[in-house]
């Protein structure tokens, strides 16, 4: 239930830049945005899958210094994806535009910011 949220949390935001915003974010059609979804989906789960063989092979040697590279790893991959996940979704999604740098950074932190965690129980 929370990855359809969080899902429909991101149209919504994408759908929102590319109203307000036609100069920047562009989308052709409904089924565009479908599309751009499903990228962002795949994508999501490409970079999950890469992210965890890179901290596996960071903390490999069990020391603090792999420990310390593995976390700095996680850092770095938290703050890059949704860039790269915007990125991936132009690259492969005809009638799907993004123009600034400065739009893959508001929209990446848009999505992190009003997506929806897990809740953890103790």
């Amino acid at each position: 239930m929370r990855n359809i949220i969080n899902m429909i949390i991101k149209i919504a935001i994408i759908w929102g830049a590319a109203w307000m915003f036609p100069e920047y974010v562009k989308i052709q059609d409904t089924r565009t945005m479908v599309l751009v979804v499903a990228t962002l989906l795949i994508a999501s789960i490409v970079l999950t899958v890469i992210m965890m063989g890179v901290l596996i092979l960071a903390a490999l040697p069990g020391n603090g210094v792999g420990i310390g590279i593995a976390m700095l790893i996680t850092i770095i991959m938290a703050l890059a994806s949704g860039i790269i996940q915007l990125m991936a979704a132009v690259h492969f999604v005809p009638g799907f535009e993004i123009h600034g740098k400065l739009t893959y950074i508001i929209l990446a932190l848009l999505m992190a910011v009003f997506s929806i965690e897990e809740k953890k129980e103790a």
